[in-house]
């Protein structure tokens, strides 16, 4: 597993800055937060973060449903958080193709944080987390009563994180913030081999059971496997996670390397990016499934 982990963080770490900083404005969840943010950043704020804390059991991908999110809002003139709660709820009950399942738990989700204090703090500032963004996941841990890694949680930050930046502020994401460590995380986890299950053999045919077992009994170790490709590259995971999740994508379909790199740099425009050392990520992020 450290091997693994090691070789992982050597190739993540080739990437500077400026590269990643690029690669953030190319996520479509980024695009939708940047339309909310210039248009009204009270209601892009909450919108960041709510509607991650809603992001599971979507019935499509994960970047169409932002877009779908961004183009809804953007077309609204709300001016209180009332509105806002209202908006939303008319938004999952009759309008969103891509977050159908469990609507009424998600509103009642959404209820949380609108009965915290969280949410008026936000509505009247905005940016205040932009640089203490370890305080967000803590009143958000508070708030749900959930552990500090629990996806949904870790995605709200970074959602906000793209929303700081997309009101032109220059903030870096946390080194303490966790992965995000939704199923497309999980996959490269096991086809990466940074995570080890004892007796498992890892194929193409089977790999979808393990991301679901590794999802249910062992979150903690996955969590902390990247933590420690983030402590071994130096790059924070919400850094790690932009690169490895927009990849996954075209990863998981199990194409060839070669194939996997152009649709990645076709769809995302990324041509910005080193091939050789796009490549060499595939390959880490690929070892264990052997794709040639």
């Amino acid at each position: 597993m450290y091997e693994r982990a090691k070789r992982v963080a050597e190739t993540l770490s080739m990437f500077k800055e400026d590269f990643i900083v690029l690669l953030e404005k190319k996520d479509p969840q980024y695009h939708a937060v940047k339309l909310l943010a210039l248009k009204n950043p009270r209601v892009a704020a909450i919108v960041s973060i709510a509607n991650a804390l809603i992001s599971y059991q979507l019935t499509g991908r994960g970047e169409d449903y932002w877009s779908e999110v961004g183009r809804y809002f953007v077309e609204k003139n709300i001016v209180n958080p009332v509105e806002l709660f209202l908006e939303f709820k008319d938004f999952l009950l009759n309008h969103t193709r891509y977050n159908r399942r469990y609507v009424y738990t998600k509103i009642s989700r959404l209820e949380k944080l609108w009965k915290s204090n969280l949410l008026n703090t936000l509505w009247e500032n905005p940016t205040l987390y932009c640089r203490c963004q370890e305080k967000l996941l803590g009143e958000l841990v508070r708030i749900y009563r959930q552990p500090w890694s629990a996806k949904t949680l870790v995605f709200a930050v970074k959602m906000y994180y793209y929303f700081c930046k997309a009101r032109g502020l220059d903030v870096k994401p946390s080194q303490k913030i966790p992965m995000p460590c939704d199923r497309r995380i999980c996959f490269i986890t096991l086809s990466s081999g940074i995570l080890y299950i004892k007796g498992a053999i890892i194929t193409w045919n089977n790999i979808w059971g393990y991301v679901d077992l590794l999802m249910k009994k062992h979150r903690d170790s996955l969590v902390q496997a990247w933590f420690l490709v983030s402590k071994l590259s130096g790059l924070p995971a919400i850094y790690m996670d932009t690169i490895i999740w927009l990849l996954a994508r075209f990863i998981m379909r199990g194409r060839s390397i070669e194939d996997i790199y152009k649709e990645f740099t076709r769809v995302y425009e990324v041509e910005f990016l080193p091939s050789k050392l796009v490549k060499s990520l595939i390959h880490e992020l690929l070892f264990i499934l052997h794709v040639a």
